[in-house]
């Protein structure tokens, strides 16, 4: 896993038993080395699944529906602005 914060913890919380984190980490497969991980996600990716959120807990691709707007909204502002200069 390349995030700065630990998905597992996150979840769990601080408290949690080391052995409930090691369960964790091996169910959701962040055992394995970060390119055994990127293969594993490449399937789901390439046919839509990218996965579920570990800080909201839906899925991506309808988080990404959610803040996709406010995204371009913003690049649009910034083009303006950019056009403008």
């Amino acid at each position: 896993n390349i995030s700065p914060l630990d998905p597992v913890k996150s979840q769990l919380g601080a408290q949690a038993s080391q052995e409930a984190v090691a369960a964790r980490r091996e169910a959701l497969g962040l055992n394995e080395p970060i390119l055994v991980q990127f293969w594993n996600y490449l399937p789901g990716a390439a046919t839509g699944d990218l996965g579920t959120s570990y800080r909201t807990r839906h899925p991506v691709l309808s988080d990404l529906g959610d803040f996709f707007p406010a995204t371009l909204e913003l690049a649009l502002y910034g083009i303006a602005i950019a056009l403008v200069l």
